[in-house]
């Protein structure tokens, strides 16, 4: 009898705590008029460390208000330029990318911010490997985000198709509907197979119809320094 109800507890204890943490990941509602949507219900991937560094730089920050999402990638300079993917709070633009520069005494502030806007990476672009050198070096360590089902399935069937390179999603930043076909944008990192220092960013959308078919529409690489620099035209062969 006492086994059997130590068996019921734990059995009680697992429910719940699938219950408590096991958010369901739904297919976003799609416009199909053709509009761009961009969605905004992203999971954050920072520690509270960086959370907190950035909270700090934010402070003598007035401009803009900022959520940080992920860090991107860190830059070598007098000290560190810092990278980070954040929502804006309440400003123009639902993204942006803002630069936190530490420098060697440990202070922080904010340096640049640039819109992210998701109509300028819907073009097919990639990257020579080589340009990374000097520039940001991409976080490596950024975790998958779990995508919605027709989304993964999607974003699987492209990713299956690139041996050699790995595309890990970090949000699903932006759907598109007409007719038939949904486009959905994700925001990934880049890398060949064994090579983390190949590491780099694109945007990524996948064209899934009403039937189950999926397909690239466009994969479009980015470099973070020419986010910064205000000209992301200059990453284009």
């Amino acid at each position: 009898m006492k086994k059997s109800v130590c068996i019921l507890f734990a059995l009680l204890i697992v429910f719940s705590f699938c219950s408590c943490n096991g958010k369901k990941i739904k297919d976003p509602e799609v416009d199909k008029s053709g509009k761009l949507t961009v969605l905004t219900d992203v999971t954050p991937q920072v520690t509270q460390d960086e959370k907190d560094l950035f909270l700090q730089a934010q402070k003598n920050y007035t401009e803009k208000s900022f959520e940080p999402i992920a860090i991107l990638g860190t830059q070598v300079v007098a000290g560190e330029n810092i990278a980070y993917f954040c929502k804006g709070l309440n400003e123009e633009h639902p993204y942006y990318f803002v630069e936190v520069y530490k420098d060697l005494e440990n202070n922080v502030s904010i340096q640049k911010t640039a819109p992210f806007i998701v109509g300028d990476y819907l073009t097919n672009h990639d990257i020579d490997v080589k340009a990374l050198a000097g520039g940001y070096t991409v976080n490596s360590d950024l975790k998958s985000t779990e995508l919605p089902p027709d989304v993964k399935k999607g974003f699987d069937n492209f990713a299956g198709k690139t041996k050699g390179t790995i595309y890990t999603p970090i949000a699903l930043v932006a759907c598109q509907g007409e007719a038939s076909e949904t486009n959905y944008s994700v925001l990934c990192t880049v890398r060949e197979k064994d090579d983390k220092n190949s590491t780099r960013l694109a945007v990524v959308t996948i064209c899934c119809d009403e039937n189950g078919n999926s397909n690239v529409d466009s994969n479009c690489e980015f470099l973070i320094s020419a986010v910064f620099d205000g000209d992301t035209n200059s990453n284009k062969k």
